[in-house]
C-alpha cells in the first residue's frame, strides 16, 4: 500500500496546454460526429499562472474555463503550492485566451495541491480539495469578487484527515458536495463522504461517512470522482480491490478494481454494491476515471 503520493510531472513540463476537441464536443450534445480538430488555447509557463494542471474543467454560462494546477502559484516558482485559475476566451475568434490565476494555496489553513478540479454552483462560486497537507486535506470555497479584477475570497469547508487525497466533487440538488479520498476512512483504502451546508450562512458544514472501502470485494483506493443520478444513487471507480486473487497483470494480490454504486437504504445509511469486478488480461485493470451516463442510463468510464 502506498502511504506517499507523488504529484504527476509531464515530462513537456514547458508546454503543458488545454485543447478543444470540437469533435467529442459534438458527440456529447447529440450533434453528428466530425473528426475530432484540436486546437490549443493556452501554455502554461510556471511561476505565478500555475503548473501541471490537474483534473478537468468548469465553464461558466459567459464562457470562461476553470480549473486548477498542482504546482506554481504567486511564490513564482516551480516550488508554488497550486492555484486556481480562469481562462476567458477572446472577443474575436482570432484573439488569444486570457489567463487569470484567481487563488494561489499556502498550506496556511488553507491546504496544499490540488488534484482535481472544481465544480460550479449557480452564483458562481468554485468548490475543489486539496491535497499533501500534513496539517489535513481541504474541501474549499472559492466566491467571486463584487468588484471586477478583485480578489476571490476562499474558505475552507471543511478539512479531512491528512494524506487522505480527495478527489473531485459533485452536487445533488439540495446542495450537498459529494466526494471520495485515496486513502484513509476507517481501513485506510478510502472513502465516500457527504458534505451538507449548514442552515446558517457562515456556519459548519457537517461531514457524513457513506462508505469506507476496506480494500477487498467492495474496492479501494479511488482515484476519481463520483456520478449521480436522479434517483439520488452515487456511481464510482475504485483502482484496487474487486476480486482478490493474483491479478496477472498487477502482480500483486490486491485485485483489480472495481465499478460500484453506492444507494441510499431505508435504515438512513448507504448500500455498496460492485456493478463490475475487473479482472486483469483482456479485461483491464485499475480503472482511475470517472463515470458518465449515455441516455439509456449505461455508464461508461470517463477519460481521465
Amino acid at each position: 500500500m502506498r502511504i506517499e503520493r507523488i504529484p504527476f510531472v509531464n515530462l513537456t513540463r514547458f508546454a503543458i496546454l488545454i485543447g478543444v476537441l470540437t469533435g467529442a464536443l459534438m458527440i456529447a450534445s447529440g450533434a453528428p460526429a466530425t473528426a475530432p480538430k484540436e486546437k490549443v488555447i493556452y501554455h502554461f509557463h510556471n511561476g505565478s499562472n500555475g503548473a501541471y494542471p490537474s483534473g478537468g474543467l468548469a465553464a461558466d454560462a459567459a464562457g470562461n474555463l476553470y480549473g486548477t494546477t498542482e504546482s506554481g502559484g504567486h511564490s513564482g516558482s516551480y516550488d508554488g503550492l497550486g492555484t486556481v485559475f480562469e481562462l476567458s476566451p477572446p472577443a474575436k475568434s482570432t484573439g488569444a485566451w486570457m489567463q487569470t490565476t484567481i487563488y494561489s494555496f499556502s498550506n496556511t489553513g488553507d491546504g496544499v495541491i490540488p488534484l482535481s478540479g472544481v465544480i460550479l454552483d449557480s452564483a458562481g462560486n468554485l468548490y475543489g480539495t486539496t491535497a499533501g497537507s500534513g496539517s489535513g486535506d481541504t474541501v474549499f470555497e472559492l466566491s467571486p469578487p463584487a468588484t471586477p479584477g478583485a480578489p476571490w475570497t476562499e474558505t475552507t469547508l471543511y478539512t479531512l484527515d491528512p494524506v487522505s487525497f480527495p478527489h473531485g466533487l459533485i452536487f445533488d440538488g439540495h446542495g450537498n458536495l459529494y466526494g471520495m479520498t485515496e486513502y484513509g476512512g476507517k481501513y485506510g483504502s478510502g472513502n465516500v463522504y457527504e458534505l451538507s451546508p449548514p442552515a446558517t450562512p457562515g456556519a459548519s458544514w457537517t461531514e457524513t461517512g457513506l462508505h469506507d472501502f476496506t480494500g477487498g470485494h467492495d474496492g479501494g483506493n479511488p482515484l476519481a470522482g463520483l456520478g449521480l443520478d436522479g434517483s439520488g444513487n452515487l456511481y464510482g471507480t475504485a483502482t484496487e480491490g474487486g476480486i482478490i486473487k493474483h491479478c496477472s497483470d498487477l502482480e500483486q494480490t490486491i485485485g483489480c478494481g472495481v465499478i460500484f454504486e453506492l444507494s441510499p437504504n431505508s435504515k438512513d445509511g448507504w448500500t455498496e454494491t460492485v456493478l463490475y469486478a475487473f479482472k486483469g488480461k483482456n479485461d483491464s485493470f485499475g480503472p482511475n476515471s470517472g463515470l458518465v451516463f449515455d441516455k439509456t442510463g449505461r455508464s461508461t468510464e470517463r477519460p481521465s
